[in-house]
């Protein structure tokens, strides 16, 4: 996850020039419960700050497997890339 900050381009083409990816890490995150059990129900949060500004994904794009992993919706692999500063949080959903 990483931002290129805003550009302004209207409704033309226009060229941005070279833009370069810091290194980063695909990183595995699992959310457990205070007993050590996954927390599937958990919703994942996920932010990265760029330019002095946080910005995330939506909730809707990440989700927590049956064991606990983070995973990106509608992708074959989990884990996430992530390079500079990050946020990372879980809120806990109580199941009944």
């Amino acid at each position: 996850m990483y931002d290129f900050g805003e550009q302004s381009v209207e409704n033309s083409e226009a060229n941005l020039g070279t833009l370069r990816l810091p290194k980063t890490y695909h990183v595995m995150l699992r959310i457990l419960h205070a007993d050590s059990e996954p927390a599937s129900s958990a919703e994942p949060g996920i932010a990265a700050k760029s330019g002095g500004h946080w910005f995330g994904s939506a909730p809707s794009k990440i989700r927590v497997t049956r064991d606990g992993y983070l995973k990106i919706t509608d992708t074959d692999y989990t884990g996430v890339e992530l390079g500079g500063p990050v946020l990372l949080s879980a809120e806990f959903v109580e199941t009944v």
